[in-house]
């Protein structure tokens, strides 16, 4: 039973730290300061409706596929 557990533990840790592929048209790309630094921060809203933020604009445009390989 112990076994099963740890090897529960495992999977969940080790598959929590692969990078969730998010591939998608960019409808709108906003920009923001940020409060710490005064940079600027991006974020890209796809047409699935996900939200990616990002601290370069990267050159995409809106209407742009996009994916975070």
């Amino acid at each position: 039973m112990n076994k099963l557990i740890i090897l529960l533990v495992l999977v969940s840790i080790l598959t929590s730290s692969c990078k969730k592929k998010i591939c998608g048209v960019i409808q709108v790309i906003s920009t923001e300061t940020s409060p710490a630094t005064g940079e600027p921060l991006y974020k890209f809203y796809l047409q699935s409706g996900e939200v990616i933020p990002s601290k370069s604009r990267g050159g995409y445009q809106v209407g742009q596929a996009y994916c975070n390989d």
